[in-house]
């Protein structure tokens, strides 16, 4: 369902009235339907950072002599971030065969050992990486030219839905969460109980669901 498929089955939903044929220029009640359809969609983005909708995949060509790359910037020019996924850097060199893992360090732990002294200008195989408290990637050993490539993993930032025609990326089977969610935010400003009970029983069933469908699977380590 779009954005506006989403407000007018909200609208259903909870028994208002008004007219619903499009969310542009919406005023009164209707404005109220759409804004907190809007609101619920955001509301479910947020729940967990790692949902797997909105894991994307990135690589790029190192820059001779460049040990920082900002996720704005080229060569990443990433426009919608939120978090790295810091397990899963990798390089190689020319050909994709010689692929490697590369070695995540804590920040700190890599400021220590690679910015140091000679370090910090030293040149040669990248195979350790850091992520900045900008959420730049810092490379090291520094690059001596372009012919690495590094592949990783993020997430997606928080989307907003603005026109008719825009939909949650989220798997479309779930898109009724939304309206569940949003149902509770109608019935907490009509002070309607009996709509929010329904809302809250609805969405507590479809979360679990999508959470379950959405999320990696939990892992016990029993090393220890």
């Amino acid at each position: 369902m779009n954005l506006l498929q989403l407000a007018q089955r909200l609208r259903l939903e909870v028994g208002a009235s008004g007219s619903d044929s499009t969310v542009t220029g919406a005023t009164g009640e209707w404005l109220r339907l759409v804004t907190w359809t809007n609101a619920a969609w955001e509301d479910i983005q947020r729940r967990h950072t790692n949902w797997k909708w909105k894991r994307q995949s990135v690589s790029f060509s190192t820059v001779a002599s460049q040990g920082e790359y900002a996720y704005a910037s080229a060569p990443l020019s990433i426009t919608s971030f939120a978090s790295w996924d810091v397990t899963r850097f990798r390089v190689y060199q020319t050909s994709v065969n010689n692929e490697n893992f590369m070695e995540y360090l804590p920040y700190d732990y890599f400021i220590d050992a690679y910015r140091i002294g000679t370090t910090r200008t030293t040149e040669g195989y990248p195979g350790v990486i850091t992520v900045s408290p900008t959420n730049s990637l810092l490379l090291s050993l520094i690059p001596p030219d372009t012919s690495y490539t590094i592949s990783g993993v993020y997430y997606k930032n928080v989307t907003t839905l603005s026109v008719d025609s825009d939909t949650p990326d989220m798997p479309d089977r779930f898109h009724m969460a939304i309206v569940y969610l949003a149902m509770q935010y109608y019935a907490m400003w009509e002070s309607a109980p009996e709509v929010l009970a329904r809302g809250k029983s609805m969405f507590d069933r479809m979360i679990l669901q999508l959470e379950e469908d959405q999320l990696p699977p939990i892992t016990i380590d029993r090393s220890h």
